[in-house]
């Protein structure tokens, strides 16, 4: 196979990692920063995606390398750590989807079809992906995700273009400034805690390279790279263009918006029509919508893939079982499908539960990785360079230091 076909044959498991990562914390999150601090906090989304980078290439690497998952080198650490990171995902997983549905079926509700029901949309959604991965699993997942981050970039892309033609509001954005008072520092906290994506993310990229192997065959490490690297710095450059359009949309205009996940994003599409014109809501619209869906897809799949592989290394079965796929998928599925109908008041502390695991973990999960790519059983000609390893333990010392300021938040030490 020539060099072009590798690298052709390895676009994939990156994309699939963007568009879990390009999701809330894009469309509600990195548009709020703009919203609060107009292009203050632009910098501040490289520098978050540069400290993370080293522990989400580790789990395309260590596949790579070694032809295994991230949860079969997990289990390589000690008995413990599969068992713990089952729990995790077992105990975040319900909420964090039944959170992605709610936002998507309040978009809906308020761009697409007010007049459904939102059980009826939660529903709707959620079947439609499962039955999108029946029909083709990982070969249909692969092909619509490129289309649908192509959608998206594009359209994100007319956005930001058009946004550039209001020169006194891209004036305006560019003098906002940060908050260094402690409302700020937690937005700050929970900016960074999920944005591109939280740590535990990086074993789907693992399972997803493994998966793309099974397809295409075996594949170089610069090719898989190359797919790695083009969705996670894409994820990167639609933050920055979602925090760009906040800050000249909303801190700019001074606007008002709901703090509502889709009421937010409902105020924002709405001023930014009344800025450009009508021809703008469908661009926007189409952004927005493919945003949440691409993050809704790839997260129904990602579980049960976690799930499926933890039961095979777990049980020590030679090859992974597909109804251990499926019944995961049915009860994961059901089980946010109950959260969302009688638990729905409940939902906030759910999620805040979920979340807050998922960003506590966040150190360990990376130290577990670094520990996998260095270890003495590592192939050394598959090692790091220096440079990557210095990333990865100022990295570390990122991760710890917030964690240990959204730590003291909760406890109450910082009221």
């Amino acid at each position: 196979m020539s060099r072009a076909a590798d690298w052709k044959q390895a676009i994939g498991p990156g994309l699939l990692y963007a568009g879990a990562a390009v999701g809330v914390s894009h469309i509600v999150q990195s548009t709020r920063a703009g919203a609060l601090y107009g292009f203050a906090l632009l910098g501040f989304v490289v520098l978050v995606n540069v400290l993370k980078y080293p522990f989400f290439e580790f789990g395309a690497r260590y596949t790579a390398a070694t032809g295994d998952s991230l949860l079969a080198g997990y289990r390589k650490l000690g008995k413990w750590v599969l068992p713990a990171f089952v729990i995790l995902t077992l105990v975040t997983m319900f909420p964090i989807l039944a959170a992605i549905s709610s936002v998507f079926t309040g978009i809906v509700l308020q761009i697409l079809a007010p007049e459904l029901a939102p059980m009826s949309i939660h529903g709707m959604a959620l079947a439609g992906c499962v039955l999108l991965l029946m029909l083709g699993r990982y070969k249909i997942l692969d092909r619509s995700m490129r289309l649908i981050m192509l959608l998206l970039t594009v359209t994100t892309l007319v956005a930001a273009l058009a946004a550039l033609s209001q020169l006194p509001l891209l004036e305006k954005a560019a003098s906002g400034s940060f908050s260094w008072d402690i409302p700020g520092l937690l937005f700050l906290i929970a900016f960074a805690g999920w944005m591109p994506t939280p740590v535990d993310s990086s074993v789907w990229q693992s399972l997803w390279t493994l998966e793309k192997r099974k397809t295409v065959g075996v594949l170089s490490w610069k090719a898989i790279k190359f797919d790695f690297d083009i969705g996670y710095w894409l994820s990167m450059v639609l933050a920055l263009l979602f925090v760009f359009l906040g800050g000249v949309v909303l801190f700019a205009t001074g606007a008002k918006v709901p703090a509502q996940g889709a009421a937010f994003t409902a105020a924002f599409l709405k001023i930014y029509v009344q800025l450009l014109g009508p021809w703008a809501y469908g661009v926007v619209a189409i952004s927005i919508f493919a945003t949440i869906f691409s993050t809704l897809l790839t997260v129904i799949d990602g579980y049960p893939r976690v799930l499926q592989e933890s039961w095979r290394l777990l049980s020590k079965s030679e090859e992974p079982q597909n109804k251990h796929y499926w019944i995961s998928m049915i009860v994961f599925v059901g089980g946010s499908l109950l959260l969302l109908t009688f638990y729905a008041d409940s939902m906030l502390t759910l999620v805040d539960l979920a979340t807050s695991l998922s960003f506590l973990t966040a150190p360990v999960l990376g130290w577990w990785n670094f520990r996998l790519i260095y270890r003495s059983d590592f192939p050394k000609e598959n090692l790091p360079n220096n440079r990557m390893l210095w990333l990865a333990r100022m990295g570390l010392v990122f991760l710890t230091v917030f964690c240990a300021f959204y730590l003291a938040d909760k406890l109450g030490w910082l009221a």
